[in-house]
């Protein structure tokens, strides 16, 4: 069987919900283990009539802050989270220059990064 790629899957994953709540456009990025992989559909700017590809990069911002609070204490309930943790056990070198930053930090608004990050 041959693998269907992200953007597909991406665009069947969206449509589930109809097209009324369905963005202009997505970008969705994975790291499978062996490496990254990217998808894209859509348009990353409707009055252009750019497409997305997997180089636009979109803010979820408060979008994401449910979900990252439910991953959390799911996490946590399960012993495989602290507060306490820091990036750099939780992402190796991926932590880059924020390896130090510790889980509270990130939930507090507290870690130092750009608001982007």
């Amino acid at each position: 069987m041959t693998p269907t790629p992200l953007g597909e899957l991406l665009g069947l994953a969206l449509d589930e919900h109809g097209a009324a709540h369905r963005p202009p456009g997505a970008v969705l990025g994975i790291d499978d283990g062996t490496g990254l992989r990217y998808g894209a559909i859509g348009l990353a700017d409707i009055p252009s009539d750019e497409a997305a590809t997997p180089h636009h990069v979109q803010d979820i911002a408060s979008v994401s802050k449910v979900l990252t609070t439910l991953a959390t204490l799911v996490l946590a309930s399960r012993g495989a989270l602290r507060r306490e943790d820091r990036l750099g056990r939780l992402l190796g070198r991926r932590a880059g220059a924020h390896a130090d930053v510790r889980i509270e930090d990130l939930l507090r608004h507290r870690s130092g990064m750009a608001p982007w990050m």
